[in-house]
Formats: structure tokens, sequence, C-alpha cells
């Protein structure tokens, strides 16, 4: 008993040091291949590592800049402590990050989830591939993602403290996700519909409601202000709104609102289907790319349209209580407001912590549940079925033209295994294989793997029914 209560009391502390290791241990395999270097022209993560490097010669964004101000000081901040070291500030990245864990199991413990399943929430979340590889790279979404669960638990901890700083602290965190995407403006205001409850207007008085809103105005009215004596635009980034809407629906659909509200309708169902399925769509360099070439990542295997139905799940087993409907009402908040645009996995990460907390309240319902065979026989029949209809295999949606870079990647870091595996898995999908094999073939002859290339040449060449030259 005393060893088990050691456990639940520093499990905080294991959680935060586990997260830390496996992202730590996903950046050093990922640089023992050359990945996680400075990142190449064009990519959001450079503009942001150039404008926080500017900062810190006190040259702030032009009118231009459409990306998060407040994530551009960050990351000015840590290349500050940093010295500039790439390396260390991704390590400072993961270090802040490695709390979301830690949060998902104070929050289930505060919804009144028993340990085992607050711990398991938490422990699986380390196992979500995804989010673990988003926290090492300069975008700001798993930072965001911290705010964004950090100011529901704050909110969570005042309804029950009633003390008045916990809703000036989750004030102050909700204005730092509208900083850093200002699709949360209805978001962070969601919690005051809350206030309709009569057991929700018992424990919080409007003058709570009203110190919550002070924190929140306390960083965007300076942000505001600050846009406006600047670039005559109070806004809290200048042109984003339109510039955003420009960038995913096209300029033409933007100027005729009969056009846009089109260009949505289109989009959303597409979108929807993105978001509740298990393939994490790209905007670069995929998650499956990097699991083909950092071998920790080939464990954290746990997928997201799991953790989705496990999450959906809790809202019907607890439909009675308020915990799941105000954690599942934030999570479907933020949905209800990305949904037009184009569902990227990184804009996903933002909303798992709070469906990792609806996990614990799912197991812990089960857990509860033990003795009734039917809502385990029905809440499995869901979760398998949903995971069946949402499941989809990467390998279908993923270009050719990508799975080939990473096979030429691993052959010049002379992985030639790895290399002959994918390349076994390019002729089963029956993809092109544009002469890949061949450079495998010549890359062995080179570096004195003569008897592999000679295999590899004999297999290759019966592949293609002709011969291929060694040069």
């Amino acid at each position: 008993m005393r060893r088990q209560n050691s456990i639940n009391r520093y499990f905080p502390l294991f959680i935060y040091v586990f997260c830390f290791i496996i992202s730590a241990t996903v950046l050093w395999q990922g640089r023992a291949y050359s990945l996680f270097a400075m990142p190449h022209p064009g990519m959001d993560q450079l503009n942001f590592l150039n404008h926080a490097n500017n900062i810190l010669k006190a040259i702030f964004p032009d009118g231009g800049y459409k990306l998060s101000f407040s994530y551009t000081v960050f990351l000015a901040f840590l290349s500050m402590i940093a010295g500039g070291k790439i390396v260390i500030m991704r390590l400072l990245q993961i270090a802040l990050c490695s709390l979301i864990p830690v949060v998902i199991f104070k929050l289930c413990r505060l919804l009144r989830c028993s340990f085992i399943s607050s711990q398991a929430a938490a422990l699986i979340y380390c196992f979500y591939g995804s989010a673990i590889l988003v926290s090492i790279g300069f975008l700001r979404a798993a930072p965001l993602a911290l705010c964004f669960i950090g100011f529901v638990y704050l909110l969570v901890k005042g309804f029950y403290s009633k003390k008045w700083y916990h809703y000036l602290l989750a004030g102050l965190l909700a204005a730092l996700t509208i900083l850093g995407r200002e699709n949360f403006i209805p978001i962070v205001m969601a919690p005051c519909i809350m206030l309709i409850f009569p057991n929700v207007r018992k424990h919080v008085k409007y003058q709570k409601a009203a110190i919550y809103l002070a924190g929140i105005l306390i960083f965007v009215i300076p942000m505001i202000i600050y846009n406006y004596v600047r670039f005559d635009a109070p806004e809290i980034i200048p042109g984003n709104f339109v510039h955003a809407f420009n960038f995913y629906h096209g300029k033409a659909n933007v100027e005729s609102s009969e056009k846009l509200a089109g260009s949505i309708v289109n989009r959303v169902p597409s979108q929807v289907k993105m978001f509740v399925s298990s393939y994490e769509a790209p905007n670069g360099f995929s998650f499956y790319a990097h699991r083909e070439i950092i071998t920790l990542l080939e464990i954290l295997l746990v997928p997201f349209n799991l953790i989705l139905a496990m999450a959906i799940l809790a809202l019907f087993l607890d439909f009675k209580r308020l915990r799941s409907l105000f954690v599942g009402g934030m999570a479907t908040g933020y949905f209800l407001t990305i949904i037009y645009f184009s569902m990227f996995y990184r804009f996903r990460i933002v909303d798992a912590p709070l469906l990792f907390v609806l996990c614990g309240i799912s197991i812990h319902l089960l857990i509860q549940a033990k003795s009734q065979k039917l809502i385990y026989i029905c809440s499995a029949i869901f979760v398998l079925g949903f995971f069946s209809l949402t499941y989809t295999s990467p390998d279908k949606l993923r270009t050719g033209s990508e799975r080939r870079t990473v096979i030429n990647h691993l052959i010049r870091c002379r992985e030639y295994y790895k290399a002959e595996r994918l390349i076994d898995k390019l002729i089963e999908d029956k993809v092109p294989l544009n002469n890949t094999e061949k450079y495998l073939v010549i890359s062995l002859d080179k570096n004195g793997y003569k008897d592999d290339a000679r295999r590899l040449f004999i297999k290759y060449a019966k592949y293609r029914g002709r011969k291929v030259t060694l040069q």
C-alpha cells in the first residue's frame, strides 16, 4: 500500500520525465539521420525562427507577418537562453511540452477519475507519436495545446477551490491561446455558457467570470493597441483573418460572400472526415516519413481515431454529469472553429490533450461498470466500429515521391536493410520505383557490400524483367 501511495504521489514527476525522455530520444535519433536541423526555406518553422532572432536584434515583425507574434516572442526567449543553438531550443520546447501529460493526469484527478484511469490517460498520451513529433518542431501546436488544456484545468480548479486567482490564471492562459491562434476567441468565451446551469452558478459568481475575462484582456488588449498604433489595424494579427481565408479558399471566393459560403460548405465534410480519420495529414515531411527513419516512433502507435472514439464514448457513458459536457464542449468548440480550413495533423494536436482527458473518464467509468457486461459489450462495439470506419492505411494516401525520398535518405545514411524493406513495400503497393532500387544496389556495391549488391541486383532484375547494370 505504501509503494502504491508513493507511485500515486510522485506520478506527475514520473510522467513528466518519461515524456521528456521519449521526446528527447526521438530528437536524438532523428539528428543521427540529419533530421531536426535548421528548417528549410519556405517553411513556417524557418519564418518563426528568423523573426524570433530579429526580435533579439530589436527588429520587430512588419505588417506582412501573419504568424503568431506571441509564439515568435517565445522562440526569441528560447533562442536567448540557448544562445541560438537549434538543438538546445528544441530541448527547451520539449521540456515545456512534457507538462501536457502532467496536466492531463491532474485534470482527470480533478474530475474525480481514479488514479489508475488518470495515469492511463497521461501514459497513453506519451505514445501518441504525432504529439511527440510536433513538440520537437518549431510550430505553435504543442505549446498551444498546453495553454488550451492549462486554462481548462484552471477553470475547473477555480470551480472547486473558489479561489479568484485560479480564474485570473485561466484568463491569462486563455489569452495566450488567442494570441497563438485567433480561432480561440469564441472558444475562450464558451465557458461563460456554463453559467446557465444552476449547479454552476452556485459555485461561480459573476465576479469570478469577470476576473477570468479580465485575465484575457490583460494580454489581448495591449496586442491590439500595439497593432493599432503601429499598423492602424486594431486586430490581434493585422489582416490575418482575410489572409487565412484567401490561403485556404482562394482570393476569388473570399471576394464574394456567396462563393465563400459555397467553398466552406464544400470543404467542411472533407475536413470533418480528415479530423476523425486515423491518417495524420501532413503539410510537409509527414509523420509516417519520420516514423520510417526514427526507430522509436515505430512503437508510438496510438492512433488518433481510437482516442477520439474513447472520448466520444465518455460523452455517452457520462452524459448526466457536467464534467464530460464541459471538457467535451471545449474540445468540440475547437473542432468547430478549425474545420473551415485544411485539417493538417498539427491542427488536431491542439485538441488532443482534452480528448485524452475524456479517454481517462471513459476508462474510469468502464472500470466502475465492471459488473455490467452489457455496457462493456456496447462500448466495445462502438469503439471498434468507429475505429474501423475511420481507419485509413497511410500508404494509400502518401505520395510515392515522399516514400522514395525516405528510401534515398536511408541509403545515404547507409541504412540498407531499412531501405530494402521499404522498396519491397513500394513493389507490394505497386508504386513506381523510379530507379530507387538501382541507387540502393550501386550504393551497396560502392561501399564494399558486394554480396548484398549482387543479391539485390538479381532480385530487382527479376522484378523488372530486365537487366539492371551496375556502374
